[in-house]
């Protein structure tokens, strides 16, 4: 019977190493396979982000510009008015008068209406801040060594541009 049997174990063995193979060739297929995946998700992802990302730049790419053309636009419009004109020279004249700062601060007033502006400052050819709208900004411009100017003198005090 033990000769019987040597051919059953080789058949045994050979099954075992047949199962063994097969085995290990679906675990390699598995392996690649979900390797190949993986990757492929991956480039699936990073090219999804790149394009939400490019999205968002574009959309503040526009807003930045949308922005600078209203500032502009605004800059334009103050530089064609005559009163506007008048009220600056006045202003440059006798920059520590009342009556020059209340009439800038006049028009100043309806620019910076609602929330559009947090602040104006209204600056000279060097960039020194000459004005400024709301009373805050005056903090500010301490703080950077110039002196306050006050947006509207006429203001009751504790106000927006009530002078201290």
């Amino acid at each position: 019977m033990t000769e019987l049997s040597a051919p059953g174990v080789a058949n045994r063995r050979s099954f075992g190493h047949r199962l063994g193979f097969i085995a290990g060739a679906f675990a390699i297929l598995v392996t690649v396979g979900g390797a190949v995946y993986y990757q492929r998700q991956r480039e699936h992802s990073r090219d999804s982000i790149w394009r939400e990302l490019e999205t968002i730049a574009d959309l503040k790419v526009r807003q930045l510009a949308d922005w600078r053309s209203e500032r502009l636009n605004d800059g334009r419009f103050l530089a064609h008015t005559p009163a506007v004109a008048k009220g600056v020279a006045s202003l440059r004249s006798a920059p520590e008068s009342a009556a020059a700062q209340a009439a800038v601060a006049d028009w100043l007033r309806p620019i910076k209406g609602g929330d559009r502006y947090a602040s104006i400052v209204l600056v000279d050819r060097q960039l020194a801040p000459r004005l400024a709208t709301p009373f805050e900004v005056n903090r500010l411009l301490a703080a950077a060594g110039q002196p306050p100017r006050y947006a509207s003198p006429r203001s009751p005090a504790g106000g927006e541009g009530a002078a201290a």
